[in-house]
């Protein structure tokens, strides 16, 4: 996926070279925020307004292949004319970092990986929006333990199941 970044120890931002853009579309900038592990987790600022946005992933994502699709760039803009947009890939998928072969992370895990990305860009009160593969319960359980830096959940086809763990303590009937 283009060769990347890794400027060092004393960039937690770190931007990725940007491959040659023959589909006519006006990609944001890609930059890398670094998780507390070392994994280095993609993401895109863009849009402006009062209130930040935070487009939370499921499992199938890539943040420059998601601009090449026009339902999904058309809703990004959307988004975007009136809110500060952050969307990122969670780790494993699109072009953030990969995960070992046979391994996956627990979603505590990814909580701290949206941490790292919120804090990259300065965000502290979003608005989380997720759907589908995963990204519902994330939003979820990012929402109960760092609940001081959600203003609102906007959950799309949240899953009552989910190939996840089960979380102890969070009943998904609620709201569903």
């Amino acid at each position: 996926h283009g060769e990347r970044r890794r400027q060092g120890p004393r960039d937690p931002v770190a931007v990725r070279s940007r491959p040659e853009n023959d589909s006519g579309v006006d990609l944001p900038e890609t930059r890398y925020a670094k998780a507390a592990d070392g994994a280095y987790l993609a993401f895109q600022v863009f849009g402006s307004g009062p209130i930040d946005v935070l487009l939370m992933p499921g499992f199938v994502t890539n943040l420059d292949e998601n601009w090449r699709i026009p339902e999904i760039a058309d809703t990004h803009r959307r988004i975007g004319a009136f809110a500060r947009v952050i969307a990122m890939d969670r780790r494993g998928v699109g072009l953030s970092d990969r995960l070992a072969h046979g391994q996956g992370a627990p979603l505590e895990t990814h909580v701290d990986d949206l941490v790292a990305v919120l804090d990259a860009v300065g965000a502290k009160d979003v608005c989380l929006v997720s759907g589908d593969s995963g990204g519902p319960l994330l939003a979820l359980l990012f929402a109960a333990a760092h609940g001081d830096h959600v203003r609102a959940l906007g959950l799309f086809a949240p899953m009552k199941t989910s190939l996840l763990a089960p979380v102890p303590g969070l009943d998904l009937d609620v709201g569903l």
